[in-house]
């Protein structure tokens, strides 16, 4: 990535993130931890992997707001790797950043979602760390949230 340029464009102002998480309390975190980082894209949760199959399968005929997608990799009905599996394989979907968000500490887990083309790898015991908000402010070209105050230029 070049020094001082934005890792994705900028986003329409009616832009979604698609939350695929099977867990309630992991989507509320999710969603909160995206608004706590500066982040006011419209959030949308699928809870099931083959209702989420659905949506990719449909592709901008249902996503074509989406700007971001974070997966869950354990979900009923279709596992996360089978859908960023069908992700990168939609043209309409192929360029869509994933974040991987994923309780497993198994590192095969990790090394197959990079194979498969996820953007990033976020184990959800650390996503509420300040270092990992920050990273999802960059990402998002939100504003610095970072504890420090700012110092206005001169």
């Amino acid at each position: 990535m070049n020094a001082g340029k934005p890792a994705f464009p900028v986003n329409p102002p009616d832009s979604t993130i698609l939350v695929i998480e099977d867990n309630r309390d992991d989507q509320e975190m999710i969603v909160r931890q995206l608004k706590k980082s500066g982040v006011n894209e419209k959030v949308m949760c699928v809870s099931d992997g083959t209702d989420a199959m659905e949506l990719i399968r449909a592709g901008a005929q249902k996503l074509s707001r989406v700007c971001a997608i974070f997966l869950d990799l354990s979900l009923p009905g279709v596992n996360g790797l089978l859908l960023l599996q069908a992700i990168r394989a939609n043209v309409e979907t192929s360029l869509l950043p994933v974040f991987i968000m994923t309780g497993s500490t198994d590192p095969k887990d990790e090394s197959e979602s990079t194979r498969l083309g996820a953007t990033s790898f976020i184990p959800k015991q650390l996503l509420s760390l300040p270092s990992y908000r920050t990273k999802i402010a960059e990402l998002f070209r939100a504003p610095d949230i970072s504890d420090e105050p700012s110092v206005p230029p001169n």
